[in-house]
C-alpha cells in the first residue's frame, strides 16, 4: 500500500472515530463576539463558543460554503443562536439548512478547521 493511500485512509479512519463518539447538540446555544465560526472543508463549519466546540454539518449541500468568507448562525430568527433543529448558516449568496449539530473536544475542532 502506497504512502499516500495509508496517509489518507488513517485520517479518514480518524475524523469517522471522531464522528462517531461525539454527542448531539441537546439544545440551544447563544453565540457571543468572541464565538468563532471556520469552514471545515465542503460538508461542515465548526464552532468555537468559549471552551465549547461543534461541528455543524447541513441537510444538503451548502455550495457557498467553500468560497465564502462571511458565515452567521441564527436560529428561531434570533442572530447568533445555534440549536439542534431549525438552525440556519447564511452566507454571502446562499441559506443553508442545519442538519446536525455535534458537540467535539477542541483535537477534533482542530483537525476539521485545518480542512478548509
Amino acid at each position: 500500500m502506497s504512502l499516500l493511500r495509508t496517509v489518507t485512509l488513517t485520517c479518514l479512519l480518524s475524523l469517522s472515530a471522531t464522528a462517531a463518539s461525539a454527542a448531539t447538540l441537546d439544545s440551544c446555544v447563544d453565540l457571543g463576539d468572541s464565538s468563532q465560526i471556520s469552514r471545515a472543508g465542503a460538508q461542515f463549519i465548526v464552532v468555537k463558543h468559549d471552551s465549547e466546540f461543534y461541528r455543524v454539518g447541513f441537510r444538503q449541500t451548502c455550495s457557498d460554503l467553500t468560497t465564502t468568507n462571511k458565515m452567521e448562525i441564527s436560529s428561531e430568527q434570533q442572530a447568533n443562536r445555534l440549536c439542534p433543529n431549525g438552525s440556519v448558516v447564511k452566507t454571502a449568496r446562499a441559506t443553508c439548512d442545519v442538519g446536525k449539530v455535534d458537540k467535539i473536544d477542541e483535537a477534533a475542532y482542530d483537525r476539521y478547521r485545518r480542512q478548509r
